[in-house]
């Protein structure tokens, strides 16, 4: 008889520890499934991010890009504050955002880095032939500028963008 009451005893604390570790796994796996979901949320997020950053960037480069081939550049600093500087930002939004894209759109936004770099030089050349501080400079030729060339580039960044962020998009 004195085992009955024993045995009652240690079926229920053993059903205490059983119903106590079931609860902890249960909501460790539901912690788990809330982190899993909040790192997945940021990683989509800064996957946005980048994104958008490259595209406002290219976007803002293409533009001061187009300004400069149709009123031309007044002089170095202004080739540095109008050309140099959204061109820098553009490669820095590209490299952080590398991270996010397959191999062809790497090459697509590579493309397109090479296109405007090499408008870029150019650009740079037309002003130090117009700044009095470089009497040196070659003279400079303007067929090597193409406002379409940029935009077709661009266009191509812009499209891939669109589409990385709404594969829906051209359904």
């Amino acid at each position: 008889m004195a085992q009955s009451p024993l045995i009652a005893v240690a079926g229920t604390v053993a059903g205490t520890v059983l119903g106590a570790g079931i609860q902890y796994w249960s909501a460790r796996k539901s912690a788990e499934e809330a982190s899993e979901r909040v790192f997945e949320e940021r990683a989509a997020d800064a996957k946005f991010e980048r994104l958008e950053k490259l595209h406002d960037s290219l976007d803002d480069c293409r533009r001061q890009f187009r300004e400069v081939i149709f009123q031309g550049p007044n002089d170095v600093e202004d080739y540095y504050t109008r050309v140099r500087e959204p061109y820098d930002e553009f490669r820095e939004a590209s490299n952080k955002a590398r991270m996010y894209l397959d191999s062809e759109q790497r090459k697509t936004v590579e493309s397109t880095i090479e296109t405007f770099n090499e408008h870029r030089t150019e650009l740079k050349f037309w002003a130090m032939q117009l700044d009095d501080d470089y009497p040196d400079s070659q003279k400079w030729q303007m067929e090597d500028l193409s406002r379409e060339e940029i935009d077709e580039s661009a266009d191509a960044v812009f499209d891939m963008i669109r589409l990385e962020l709404d594969p829906d998009a051209d359904k």
